[in-house]
């Protein structure tokens, strides 16, 4: 029982470990915690639970960082670029529309 519970333990915080490095090189990147983590996680722990922690941990500190940073947001680029993806995922969806009404089987 002790050898499984030490095991766990040790898996846990080798878990932390490379969750809290992944999440120091995001806040200083902006991008990484899932690059970084979910490989090293992976040896671990099975995928579906590795994606999930990743994703809990994204969601969590991107909250965080939302009142910290979004004083500091260009709005009018934030805008052009909705108005391109806008202009793009409509351009995509219509020409995907023609490309099944013409297909033949």
């Amino acid at each position: 029982m002790d050898e499984v519970f030490v095991t766990t333990f040790l898996n846990h915080t080798l878990a932390m470990f490379l969750l809290f490095t992944a999440s120091f090189v995001q806040s200083i990147t902006g991008f990484g915690l899932s690059i970084i983590s979910s490989p090293f996680l992976m040896l671990l722990y099975d995928a579906k639970t590795t994606v999930l922690m990743t994703l809990i941990i994204s969601v969590f500190t991107n909250t965080i960082q939302v009142p910290l940073l979004y004083k500091h947001a260009d709005y009018k680029m934030i805008g052009w670029l909705m108005v391109g993806a806008i202009f793009v995922l409509e351009s995509g969806r219509i020409s995907q529309n023609e490309s099944i009404r013409n297909r033949q089987f």
